[in-house]
C-alpha cells in the first residue's frame, strides 16, 4: 500500500463511526486467508479469546507446505544473527548437551543454521512441537541428513537440557516461561529466545489469525519477564530488537507493538560463561543488531508452529 493510501485511511477512518468500522474489521479478521499477521480484541486469559473466537465458529487450520515453511526460514532476518552469535559461544562448551528448541516447526532453526555452526558430533537438537508436526520433522529429517535432530512432543523433555531455545512460539503458549521453568527438575543453563512479543505496557492476550489458524497470544509486561526470570537464577546477558515483526490490535493503539524481543540469559550457577571463554563455533561471518535493554524507546494446546512460522510482515492489517 502506498504512503498516499495510508495518509488517505487515517483522514477517512476517523469519519467512519466505529459501530460501522469494527463488524467489517471482525469479519475480514475472522475470513482471512492465506499468509496473514491479523490480530483482535484485547482479553485477560486465554479462555476469554477462545471463547470469543467460538462464538464465531472459528476454528483451527493448518494448511500450510511444511516445506514453505522451512524454506521461508532458510533466508536469514537480521534476528538471526544475535541467536547465532550465541550459539556458537555456547555450544562448544557443552559435551553430550541437549539443545530443546521448542515449538521449533519441523527443524526450521536447525537447516537455517547448521551450516553456519561448528556443531559438535554428540549435540542432540531436540525439537518440541505438537504431534502431528513431530511425524512430519521426522520424514523430513530423514530426507534431509540430519544427524542432530530429534522430536518430542513432551513438554517433559526441557527437563535436564543444556539450552532452551524458542524462535516466536513462547507468546502462543498459555503457561508464562517462568511457571515452564520452575517445575523442571534440573533447569537448563541457557535461555535464548527470539521474536517474543513483550510490552512496555499492561499485559494482555489477544488473538491471532496467520490465515493458518487463530490462536490466543499473549503479550506480556517486558520488564516482569525478565524480573520473572531473575527470581528463577537467571542473568540477561544480552538483548535485542526483532525489526521484522510488529502487531498492531484494531481499536486499541496502546496495543501496537513496533517490534518484538530476543534475549539470551544464563543461569547464574552454569560452569562456564560463555561470553568468557572465548570459544568461538560459528562457521561464518556474523553480524549483530543493535541491542535494547527493556524499557529503552527506539492449555490450550495451539498450533504454535501455525502460528509462529508465519514470518510476519510490517503492512498493516487494515
Amino acid at each position: 500500500m502506498t504512503t498516499f493510501a495510508h495518509a488517505a485511511k487515517r483522514l477517512v477512518r476517523p469519519l467512519v463511526p466505529r459501530f460501522l468500522l469494527e463488524p467489517w474489521k471482525r469479519r475480514l479478521f475472522f475470513q482471512a486467508r492465506g499468509w496473514q499477521n491479523l490480530h483482535w480484541g484485547t482479553f485477560d486469559s486465554f479462555q476469554d479469546a477462545l471463547a470469543f473466537a467460538q462464538r464465531f465458529e472459528a476454528t483451527t487450520r493448518f494448511g500450510a507446505s511444511h516445506e514453505e515453511i522451512l524454506q521461508r526460514h532458510l533466508v536469514l532476518k537480521p534476528h538471526d544473527y544475535p541467536v547465532l552469535f550465541w550459539l556458537a559461544r555456547v555450544l562448544p562448551t557443552l559435551e553430550g548437551g541437549r539443545l530443546v528448541d521448542l515449538g521449533g516447526s519441523i527443524g526450521a532453526s536447525y537447516y537455517a543454521y547448521r551450516d553456519r555452526l561448528a556443531l559438535r558430533d554428540d549435540l542432540a537438537w531436540t525439537v518440541c512441537e505438537l504431534s502431528e508436526v513431530v511425524a512430519a520433522g521426522r520424514t523430513i529429517a530423514a530426507q534431509r541428513n540430519a544427524p542432530h535432530l530429534r522430536f518430542s512432543d513432551d513438554m517433559a523433555d526441557l527437563d535436564h537440557s543444556s539450552v532452551l531455545f524458542s524462535a516466536g512460539c513462547l507468546q502462543y503458549i498459555e503457561r508464562p516461561l517462568a511457571e515452564l521453568l520452575a517445575s523442571l527438575r534440573v533447569r537448563p543453563s541457557h535461555l535464548i529466545i527470539n521474536r517474543l512479543a513483550l510490552t512496555e505496557r499492561k499485559a494482555f492476550v489477544t488473538l491471532q489469525n496467520t490465515g493458518y489458524s487463530i490462536s490466543p497470544c499473549r503479550v506480556d509486561n517486558v520488564e516482569k519477564f525478565v524480573a520473572s526470570l531473575a527470581a528463577l537464577g537467571y542473568r540477561q546477558e544480552d538483548s535485542w530488537k526483532c525489526l521484522a515483526n510488529r502487531t498492531e490490535v484494531p481499536f486499541h493503539p496502546e496495543c501496537t507493538l513496533p517490534h518484538f524481543y530476543g534475549f539470551y540469559f544464563c543461569r547464574v550457577d552454569a560452569p562456564s560463561h560463555p561470553a568468557a571463554s572465548g570459544q568461538d563455533g560459528m562457521a561464518g561471518s556474523r553480524a549483530r543488531e543493535q541491542p535494547v535493554q527493556p524499557g529503552e524507546q527506539d492449555a490450550t494446546a495451539v498450533p504454535v508452529a501455525a502460528a509462529r512460522d508465519r514470518e510476519p510482515a510490517p503492512a498493516r492489517p487494515d
